[in-house]
């Protein structure tokens, strides 16, 4: 008997049968009378092809799961670039809320876009002036201090008989003025600041902010100490990777605690304060993700870059704690260092963008000015009481103040950091530049010579060095996060 087909959708009819059964349901009326036909096949494969990229997608994101679990891959390499393309994916997204307790208002801090310079002052003399401040925000006055990074009367003192009255009113935008002595206790740059609290405390409770913040800095001249005599210590624990870290005049450390993985929650800020026989460890702040950065300006407000959240958390000092915030910064990605300069001004790098923001306060508003820069992806940040700006990722270069521009200098190359991210940097009290050089193990110091540096001089040899800082001391302090042995340490610093 001869096979025969239905019409409409060429199956094979039943032997005898001349019924296409269901066919008809399958076919379709065009518009001008004509038949629009699907066989099973086309259907068939178009559903093979959706099951299968399903599947691949699926086998990828497991993979990815399971590589980054696995703590150790993060630092043979395995997952830098799974990391690298979250962070890149990320930069453009909006930020989750973290539990803070309040945004940084604007118009809630005096101008300090250039702090009041003391000039240069030997250790063991000291030099009066009258600092005029403006009061933002209306109140009673309650307290005037004058600090030293957050520390009273240290550096920077009191000196009484300024026109600044406790329990006089003062209304916005107003001024008086503290007389404050400088008598540096150190070798090298003192930041500090006159800090006016009202009395009732509703600046800082509904601001976030003191009344009025004015910027001190100086400098101490003296025999600059190239030796501790401090045995070797290693500070703290319960560390999972110590990224970036800054001490306070009193040496009080704050080390940004970054996470297991990137975006996880567990990220941590550490305040190692000094205590006979070593340090007490607590814990400031709350909602990191990824907290990254750290810098203390001469009021002892600390400054937290969160490369997870692409915030900047700011901790100001109150009483016997800190008063969350956040600093306003439009469009940044990925900020994994911050800095300050005398003026509490604040820099960011803004990786994705290959920039570095700075964030100043001007008739009580941050302006953001953005610094573009040659070095790809700008990780490693510090700032000198000049405003001049290091950067680094493989590159290093300074960007010079020139008007309302930067001048771009290359000073080194092949300075990196984990995974190839950019080495860590900080300015020393005398203007040495320190390199926490990971790629090469070890922590450099290129000494200020004139208007540049020198040629490098190696400190110390350690594995995975993540941040780098000294003391007057002769102390150096360092933050290493080689498996198993992450953790902040304290070795002497000895420059032949």
């Amino acid at each position: 008997m001869d096979e025969r087909t239905c019409p409409g959708c060429q199956q094979l009819l039943p032997p005898g049968s001349d019924e296409c059964g269901n066919c008809a349901e399958r076919s379709a009326v065009r518009s001008d009378g004509g038949d629009i036909r699907m066989s099973r096949r086309p259907r068939r494969l178009l559903r093979y092809w959706l099951l299968g990229i399903s599947l691949a997608l699926t086998v990828l994101a497991s993979a990815l799961y399971y590589l980054t679990l696995n703590t150790a891959s993060r630092w043979n390499g395995v997952t830098g670039p799974v990391d690298w393309l979250r962070f890149a994916l990320n930069s453009g997204s909006t930020p989750g809320t973290p539990a803070i307790s309040g945004t940084l208002a604007l118009g809630a801090d005096s101008d300090h876009g250039v702090p009041v310079d003391f000039g240069t002052v030997d250790i063991g003399g000291h030099v009066t002036t009258a600092v005029s401040v403006t009061v933002l925000t209306a109140g009673v006055l309650g307290s005037i201090s004058v600090v030293t990074q957050g520390v009273p009367d240290l550096d920077f003192n009191n000196a009484g008989s300024g026109t600044c009255t406790v329990g006089a009113s003062y209304p916005a935008n107003s001024t008086c003025t503290v007389n404050v002595s400088f008598s540096p206790k150190g070798v090298g740059t003192r930041l500090g600041a006159v800090v006016l609290q009202d009395a009732s405390g509703e600046a800082m409770a509904s601001r976030h902010i003191p009344m009025a913040t004015g910027y001190l800095m100086g400098t101490g001249n003296g025999t600059w100490r190239l030796q501790s005599e401090a045995p070797p210590l290693r500070i703290g624990t319960g560390w999972v990777l110590p990224w970036g870290f800054d001490m306070d005049a009193a040496g009080n450390i704050f080390v940004a605690n970054y996470p297991t993985r990137p975006y996880d929650a567990g990220g941590s800020v550490i305040k190692e304060s000094p205590a006979p026989g070593g340090y007490i460890q607590t814990t400031i702040g709350s909602g990191f993700v990824g907290p990254s950065g750290i810098a203390v300006d001469g009021a002892g407000n600390v400054y937290i870059s969160d490369a997870s959240l692409q915030v900047i958390f700011r901790e100001t000092p109150y009483k016997d704690g800190y008063v969350q915030s956040q600093i306003p910064t439009p469009g940044i990605g990925w900020p994994t260092a911050v800095a300050v300069d005398g003026g509490g001004n604040i820099y960011l790098t803004d990786a994705p963008k290959n920039r570095i923001l700075k964030e100043s306060l001007f008739a009580g508003t941050y302006r953001q000015t953005s610094i573009p820069t040659s070095v790809p992806y700008p990780l490693g940040l510090a700032v000198d009481p000049a405003g001049n700006i290091y950067v680094a990722n493989g590159d290093l270069v300074k960007e010079t103040p020139n008007g309302e521009t930067y001048l771009e200098s290359k000073i080194a190359s092949g300075y990196e950091g984990w995974n190839g991210w950019g080495a860590e940097l900080t300015i020393d009290a005398v203007g040495n530049l320190l390199i926490a050089d990971t790629k090469r193990n070890q922590i450099v110091m290129l000494p200020l010579a004139g208007s540049s540096f020198g040629k490098p001089i190696l400190l110390l040899s350690v594995s995975r060095p993540m941040a780098v800082a000294s003391a007057v001391s002769g102390d150096l302090f360092y933050t290493t996060g080689a498996p198993g042995a992450a953790g902040f340490w304290r070795a002497p610093l000895n420059v032949h």
